[in-house]
């Protein structure tokens, strides 16, 4: 029976790895803004699975671990139905803008993301964009704040009130969507690499 002995070199190999892998892929994946009018807030990037030198690296930012009402998300105030935007600073191949209620996506949303209305109802609303281009995909998050004042607090805290999320459920969908996406993306686009128009 062979037995495993702690080595510092071999953790100090793996720890190094963990924390490079990120910012490697990271630094390659396009930005995103959210746009209403001239104003625009950049997406916070939550999770990307990216390929350099025919290695997929798959990794989630420290945001992917806490609650959506709790993220440090910088708000797109809008008035009720006003026109939103999503660009990247490289156009993707595919890119979906889904809503998002704290627990799951509504994925059948039917978003274009050229151009999109704001929600109609006063408060808190929060998206999840998923994009892909050649080498990868990655998932982001925003939020939009529609109306102002005394009733929008009161109707997010009843919404609060009513609706807790679950924090594991939230990471365990978003993580199952950025490894679904990137999986289906590049299984079709290995198929068409070797093709010739």
């Amino acid at each position: 029976m062979r037995s495993w002995r702690y080595s510092p070199v071999a953790a100090a190999l793996i720890l190094t790895a963990g924390l490079l892998a990120p910012t490697v892929a990271s630094s390659q994946i396009p930005k995103g803004w959210v746009r209403a009018g001239a104003d625009s807030v950049e997406l916070v990037l939550m999770g990307s699975c990216w390929e350099k030198e025919d290695v997929t690296i798959c990794a989630d930012t420290w945001y992917m671990f806490r609650e959506p009402d709790s993220l440090d998300l910088q708000i797109v105030e809008v008035g009720s139905g006003e026109s939103l935007r999503v660009t990247f600073s490289r156009p993707p191949d595919d890119v979906s803008v889904m809503p998002f209620n704290g627990r799951t996506f509504e994925e059948n949303a039917d978003i274009d993301p050229s151009r999109f209305p704001a929600p109609t109802l006063p408060g808190t609303h929060y998206y999840a964009v998923s994009a892909a281009w050649e080498p990868g995909t990655g998932m982001w998050m925003f939020k939009v704040q529609v109306g102002s004042g005394k009733e929008t607090a009161r109707l997010e805290r009843k919404e609060l009130n009513q609706s807790k999320f679950d924090g594991r459920q939230w990471r365990h969908s978003l993580l199952m969507e950025v490894i679904t996406q990137s999986g289906s993306f590049l299984k079709s686009s290995k198929g068409r690499a070797g093709r010739t128009p």
